[in-house]
């Protein structure tokens, strides 16, 4: 039974308004609910969120191959595999098949486990 037909054409026009914004409530919470369960219902504590930032790094990490980079290529690489240390620049390497400007050597050797806070020495090509 149609309870919209049997009211008076203003009442009908109410119960169809009223019909749109329970509909248009009903879609916000089922977004509110999608939000909230895509995200575990819970709000990041501070410590989670300082866990899975770029600043909080692991305790070691494997140290890349820079060889041939560029620093501008080589210092994002480093950063998101977690390393937040100092980089010492060594002398000029002048026996590198690299270019110009680009790292000719490294220490610690590309594969090496180090801790994510130690130094890095590079030697560039002139």
């Amino acid at each position: 039974m149609d309870h919209g037909r049997m009211l008076g054409g203003g009442q009908m026009m109410e119960t169809n308004a009223r019909r749109r914004a329970l509909a248009g409530i009903a879609l916000a919470a089922c977004v509110v609910g999608a939000v909230a369960a895509c995200s575990g219902g819970q709000q990041p504590s501070a410590a989670s969120e300082q866990t899975s930032s770029p600043k909080s790094a692991p305790t070691t990490l494997v140290m890349p191959a820079l060889q041939c980079m560029d620093w501008t290529d080589a210092e994002p690489l480093l950063r998101d595999a977690g390393w937040r240390g100092a980089v010492q620049k060594g002398e000029d390497v002048t026996n590198s098949a690299c270019l110009p400007n680009q790292i000719g050597w490294q220490e610690p050797s590309p594969g090496e486990v180090i801790p994510s806070d130690a130094p890095i020495t590079l030697r560039f090509v002139p």
